[in-house]
């Protein structure tokens, strides 16, 4: 083995596989919610009501994406790296029933009415200026905004966790998941999730 495939060797040997972590992390949240939720008998209904109550998740999520602290800013800069690791990657919703959907935080599904889901926009696109009230946004990072709706955040968080978990867990064929774009949002999942799930 020459020095350079030694070296390449070592140094690909040295990366995160944030893939297993994230499903790991996964596996915890589940078993958390089938704790808090008994009575549902299904991973998406335990979600939804997830979604729904949250708990002292919520109350972990609301903590991190409001602190005004080193920990609330670095959750904030972690979740805008999550919608542009999401908006690189253009990771499809189920093709056969909503064709033309990609999961970002354009088109989060926030809430289900009548087994359909309402595609919905957490961001504020409108221009941010001096005069643009803070109680309306979250500033995540540069230029990027959120609404100021911790429980709409958390729920289209939640989602955006269960699409990409059903992505990875059952596989898709679209999907390349050693694609560095795919990578980055199995990345961002897992550290957002970690901080959230943190004390729970």
């Amino acid at each position: 083995m020459s020095v350079s495939e030694n070296f390449s060797f070592w140094k690909e040997k040295s990366e995160i596989d944030y893939i297993p972590l994230f499903v790991f992390l996964w596996f915890a949240l589940n078993v958390w919610m089938r704790d808090h939720f008994q009575k549902e008998t299904t991973d998406r209904k335990r979600l939804d009501m997830l979604k729904r109550s949250g708990g002292a998740l919520l109350g972990a999520f609301n903590r991190l994406i409001l602190a005004q602290s080193t920990s609330g800013e670095r959750f904030r800069a972690e979740f805008g790296e999550l919608h542009d690791a999401l908006v690189g990657a253009r990771i499809p919703y189920n093709e056969d029933r909503w064709p033309n959907r990609s999961i970002d935080f354009d088109c989060c599904i926030v809430n289900w009415n009548n087994g359909q889901p309402s595609f919905e926009s957490i961001l504020v696109l409108e221009e941010i200026g001096d005069d643009t009230a803070t109680y309306n946004y979250i500033e995540l990072n540069d230029d990027l905004y959120v609404e100021n709706d911790p429980e709409r955040l958390f729920a289209a968080y939640m989602e955006i966790v269960y699409q990409i978990r059903c992505t990875l867990i059952h596989g898709d064929l679209d999907i390349d998941i050693e694609d560095i774009a795919h990578k980055r949002v199995v990345r961002q999942l897992y550290i957002t999730l970690s901080m959230v799930m943190e004390d729970i």
